[in-house]
């Protein structure tokens, strides 16, 4: 006991030590995949299908938080973004929001066909797989794509499509 009392000083920097470095270690692993998507236009659900009732163009990137494919096309979605002079709107996909009746028409919505890995399916049945970039003219998606891409493809897709 004498020993405890002795030390004392060195065991509570020691257990204060432990409990900094363990508290860091798990908020950078939480935290490791977010990303900041203020830059963006954040919309949700009901803002997400009224952008196939306007006939203008528009860019929606999907995303969810912890990806991190979708944390890097947020990088590059930015950098496009300020590049080309467009304002991408930017949807936090919920799969609350895909089970509601909200959710089955975006699904309706993104109806192009689309092939990954060698299956053609409709883009929207490929809800889930994030990041998604979609292009919306006249009420219709007109293209769209799943995955990491670098700012001069999207650039590309915006200079193909207009603003």
């Amino acid at each position: 006991m004498e020993h405890l009392k002795k030390n004392y000083p060195i065991y509570l920097v020691l257990l204060i030590f432990l409990i900094i470095t363990l508290l860091v270690v798990f908020n950078y692993n939480n935290n490791i995949n977010n990303y900041d998507v203020s830059g963006f236009k954040n919309i949700d659900i009901k803002k997400v299908n009224e952008l196939f009732k306007k006939d203008n163009i528009s860019y929606l990137f999907i995303g969810r938080q912890g990806c991190s494919a979708s944390k890097e096309f947020s990088n590059s979605a930015m950098i496009a973004q300020g590049r080309f002079g467009v304002n991408i709107y930017y949807y936090e996909l919920s799969e609350e929001d895909i089970q509601s009746s909200e959710g089955k028409v975006l699904i309706d919505n993104l109806d192009i066909e689309y092939n990954m890995n060698d299956e053609v399916k409709s883009f929207g049945e490929y809800i889930g797989s994030t990041p998604m970039f979609v292009v919306i003219k006249n009420k219709k998606m007109v293209y769209g794509y799943i995955g990491n891409r670098d700012s001069d493809f999207i650039g590309s897709v915006i200079d193909k499509y207009g603003k």
